[in-house]
């Protein structure tokens, strides 16, 4: 008992594993050694009741052979002239003859029941040899469940190494990571201390390029001021040659003439002086890294007011709607801008340029090339000679128009550009992707400044109001957006615009009073930017139809007519001017165009020509 006391702690929970395995792998088959067992049990009972019928029924058969004899012997007894023995009556033989019918029941009734016993003891020996077979097979599956369960216990110890294998490379890259956050922290830090640092390079360059502006500007006054003196000077001297004038007292910068001629200056001294003001000039371009065609001074890229042109537009008694032109290409034409000169136009292809049409000449005069695919949108600047393509690659090219290369590439969409353009200055571009963002540019350095993400859907086109304040844009969700062009915060949102349908352009009017948007919905609506954006209008024709995402709209200079390309290919042009039998914009002109989709019409600054494009290749002036 002691030695049972002190045995070790192992020795008992091994015993204890030991039963509860033996519990835990005999308690399948008890239930089937318990069935077993029945059906032995049953079986011997069968086997004794068969014994027992079969003794009973040779006991009968000898009885019944017995009984059969005697009545053989009475009968033959009781036959006719045989004399029947002595005691013996025909009552007997009746008795006999009943006992012998029973007897006869008695061993069929036993012949049954042998039967039955036989057939009994034949189900048994199937039913036992089905559990048998059972028993049999359960044991290959137990087996097989034992094998298997050693190949899950081999597979579990080898995930439970991996497992302390990960835990200890977690732990290893938790403190990885802790080292690569305060890494990172530091690199922070660095990035704001750069960051702080750049923004006063910023501020120091461009308060450097204030001064060289101011210093420049100062020079070009001096060099005009000189020139002026020079001027004067020749118009004096030839004048004094010619005897006709007296140089007595005239300043000529900063030098008094003497009436002596040995005291006049020089003509050395005189050339030696301009000499100077050209090494002034010479001093001024070189600054600024540009020249000039007639040595005049070069001016800093200061941004002036449009041209004067734009404020003479023209009031149109009728407007454009004979084709005067009609140019066909070999490819698609997705947009189309007329520039601030009346006269080129410009066509975005789906051959990854951009091509400049002179409608006064009635020829193409440029190529612009530098995408890498479909140029949706094309745009003109008001001023500095640029022109911009909204690109299928995601990208937003602006070209020089001097010398037709790339200045700036402005990447950071995701996907396909489908609005641009430019502020009226000339200094900002803002476009919008089906990536739901809009971006701010600015093109000093061809940065960044904004990105805008609570556009809560696609963008299908942009436009800067002309005074630069307000930008509009059309979405996918049928819904314009206005956004303060300074602080890019949303100014207002006009939902289900078109119904529910997309909203494939925005346009503003001249004085930016109105805005025109074109939908899915076939319709075109027009509204109050100073009354909370209000319906002033809803444009519509019964031939008009609007299927191109990125189709076109837009007003007239003067601001009496709307224009639009239907997928017919035709152009609408609605009058806006109501008069006592009209209301405003019931009156629709329609002009023959395409032969398929137009997809973008504008009208020329002084409102004598419209240009528009389509799907067939074609672009058409109206005049």
């Amino acid at each position: 008992m002691s030695a049972l006391t002190t045995s070790p702690c192992w020795k008992i929970n091994f015993s204890q594993i030991i039963q509860q395995r033996n519990e835990e792998e005999s308690k399948p088959f008890q239930s089937l050694v318990q069935q077993y067992e029945n059906l032995c049990n049953e079986l011997r009972k069968t086997k004794k009741l068969h014994q027992t019928t079969k003794e009973k029924l040779n006991s009968i058969q000898v009885e019944y052979e017995h009984y059969k004899e005697e009545y053989s012997k009475l009968k033959t007894t009781n036959s006719p002239g045989v004399p029947s023995p002595s005691g013996v009556s025909s009552a007997r033989v009746k008795e006999l003859e009943e006992k012998v019918y029973c007897l006869q029941e008695e061993l069929t009734s036993a012949f049954r029941a042998k039967v039955e016993s036989a057939q009994s003891l034949l189900d048994l020996n199937n039913e036992v040899k089905r559990l048998k077979s059972q028993e049999q097979d359960q044991k290959l599956q137990y087996e097989k469940l034992v094998i298997e369960l050693e190949n899950l216990k081999e597979s579990n110890r080898g995930l439970e190494e991996k497992l302390q294998k990960k835990e200890s490379a977690i732990e290893l890259l938790k403190s990885e990571r802790d080292t690569l956050l305060s890494e990172l922290r530091e690199k922070d830090k660095q990035v704001e201390q750069l960051t702080e640092e750049n923004k006063k390079m910023v501020e120091r360059v461009v308060d450097q390029k204030q001064k060289q502006v101011d210093a420049m500007n100062q020079v070009n006054e001096l060099y005009k001021s000189f020139m002026q003196q020079k001027q004067q000077l020749q118009l004096l001297q030839a004048k004094y040659k010619t005897g006709s004038v007296d140089l007595t007292g005239v300043d000529v910068v900063g030098t008094v003439s003497s009436p002596n001629p040995e005291e006049r200056p020089e003509k050395k001294n005189e050339n030696s002086f301009f000499s100077f003001l050209d090494k002034i000039r010479n001093v001024g371009n070189t600054s600024q890294n540009a020249s000039s065609s007639n040595n005049l001074p070069i001016s800093m890229n200061i941004s002036t007011s449009s041209s004067s042109s734009n404020d003479q537009t023209k009031i149109l008694i009728t407007p454009p709607k004979t084709i005067v032109s009609k140019q066909t290409i070999d490819t698609q034409i997705n947009g189309v801008d007329f520039s601030d000169d009346t006269h080129s136009v410009a066509i975005a292809c789906s051959d990854k340029t951009i091509r400049i049409f002179n409608s006064k000449s009635g020829s193409f005069t440029n190529v612009l090339h530098g995408s890498t695919d479909s140029v949706i949108k094309v745009k003109f600047s008001l001023v500095g000679q640029l022109a911009l393509g909204a690109c299928a690659d995601s990208i937003c090219r602006i070209w020089n128009l001097g010398n037709d290369r790339v200045k700036h590439t402005l990447t950071g969409h995701t996907k396909k550009i489908y609005g641009a353009d430019f502020s009226p200055d000339a200094k900002k571009v803002v476009t919008g992707a089906h990536d739901r963002t809009i971006k701010f540019w600015e093109l000093q350095f061809g940065t960044c400044e904004k990105t805008l993400l609570t556009c809560k859907s696609s963008v299908n086109d942009v436009e800067v109001s002309r005074g630069g304040d307000v930008v509009a844009s059309a979405h996918f969700d049928s819904a314009i957006r206005l956004w303060d062009m300074r602080t890019y915060k949303s100014i207002a949102e006009i939902e289900r615009a078109h119904d529910g349908q997309q909203v494939t352009s925005v346009s503003f009017s001249k004085d930016g009073t109105k805005l025109l948007s074109n939908g899915k919905d076939n319709l075109l609506n027009i509204y109050d930017t100073r009354m909370s954006n209000k319906v002033l209008d809803t444009l519509k024709h019964s031939d008009y139809k609007n299927t191109i995402v990125y189709n076109k709209a837009c007003f007239s200079p003067c601001g009496e007519y709307c224009a639009a390309g239907g997928t017919n290919g035709k152009i609408f042009i609605w009058s806006l001017t109501p008069t006592s039998t009209k209301a405003m914009g019931s009156s629709c002109l329609v002009a023959n165009g395409h032969s398929t989709s137009a997809t973008g019409v504008v009208w020329n600054p002084d409102g004598s020509q419209i240009a528009s494009c389509g799907l067939d290749k074609t672009l058409l002036i109206y005049e």
